[in-house]
């Protein structure tokens, strides 16, 4: 029979009400979970999920129960997974991530073992894990701080935000088998995946099974999930497929810089100049009478002395185009993020 470990007790699915006592008991974090135990082996339906506000003001979602279920299964079949194997959740679970880790342990009489969802996920976890999902964030943590415990993950999703390259090229020398994910809470988590390292890796995300993708008039991804019925999600994310019909995310449309009829994407112009620069920034934009929109470099932090800037500019002009090149450098003191570690941009 499946369990449920916190601080080192295992709880047996069947004692799921006296450990969502004990968790109610506890911090925020614990308190979500035994929420959503508590509204699974209670049937609740509709369940609620939170989304993170990177794109927008956080809303809550109604989830169907029975698409809720259907997507937890798709999880176990997609990644070959068994009845009995040992998941770790550390995501937070008011938001779709974490708690579906949560519900496909229950669905799917996998064990889960509850880690605290930050940095420090695996500080205090022992044992082999045979899967996880983490945020780029604490895959970064996890290398430099419990590489040993980082070691023993056998299949480890990541998601949430896009994996920086340096990070990526990094795991490419790593144990676990790390794959990124596309999804949202609209979609109950992942519909689309891409192998980051293994002799399967590759930079295009491919649809699991019952998903149907197309695009609109402007390249936005537009899903049809046999898992949530006949209902059909426009997205705001601009995509380009390949021969094979695996595709790649290019940005979103309400981050674009209409710049002298030009449309520029933030995103590829920040995996461009990445390796120039060596600390936390984003292209917003900025009104010009002559482009109407231009591109601006944000960075975190103290400003640069203007040396340092000139150069880093001086840099940028190896890569792109002029129309591409940052008009100004605005500096935040602190970048501001959502619950889930994204970053939120600041535009205009």
């Amino acid at each position: 029979m499946a369990w449920i470990s916190y601080k080192a007790r295992k709880f047996d699915h069947e004692e799921w009400r006296e450990l969502v006592e004990i968790l109610r008991g506890e911090g925020p974090w614990q308190q979500e979970v035994a929420r959503t135990i508590n509204q699974w082996q209670s049937k609740m339906n509709p369940l609620i999920a939170r989304t993170s506000g990177s794109t927008g003001t956080p809303k809550e979602i109604q989830l169907q129960r029975p698409h809720v279920e259907a997507s937890a299964r798709l999880t176990h079949e997609a990644f070959s997974l068994t009845p009995g194997i040992t998941a770790l959740f550390c995501l937070p679970a008011q938001f779709i991530a974490g708690k579906m880790m949560v519900i496909r342990a229950l669905v799917n009489e996998w064990n889960l073992v509850l880690a605290q969802p930050n940095a420090d996920a695996l500080k205090n976890v022992g044992g082999d894990i045979d899967f996880a999902a983490m945020t780029p964030y604490q895959v970064e943590q996890s290398l430099v701080r419990f590489p040993t415990t980082f070691s023993k993950i056998k299949q480890l999703i990541i998601g949430g935000a896009a994996i920086p390259d340096i990070l990526e090229n990094e795991l490419k020398d790593h144990k676990p088998q790390c794959f990124a994910t596309y999804g949202m809470t609209e979609t109950i988590t992942h519909i689309a995946i891409r192998a980051v390292n293994g002799k399967n890796a590759s930079d295009h995300f491919s649809a699991l099974r019952g998903i149907k993708l197309s695009q609109d008039a402007e390249n936005c991804l537009i899903i049809e999930a046999e898992h949530l019925g006949a209902e059909l999600i426009v997205t705001n994310d601009m995509a380009a497929f390949n021969s094979a019909g695996a595709f790649k995310i290019l940005g979103r449309r309400d981050h674009v810089i209409n710049s002298g009829g030009l449309k520029l994407l933030p995103e590829d112009i920040e995996k461009k100049i990445s390796r120039f620069v060596f600390r936390r920034y984003y292209i917003g934009k900025t009104t010009d009478e002559q482009f109407g929109e231009r591109p601006v470099l944000v960075l975190e932090g103290e400003r640069l002395d203007e040396q340092i800037e000139s150069g880093m500019l001086e840099a940028f002009g190896t890569v792109l185009t002029s129309i591409e090149m940052p008009v100004q450098i605005d500096y935040i003191e602190r970048f501001e993020e959502t619950e889930t570690g994204k970053l939120i941009r600041r535009q205009g």
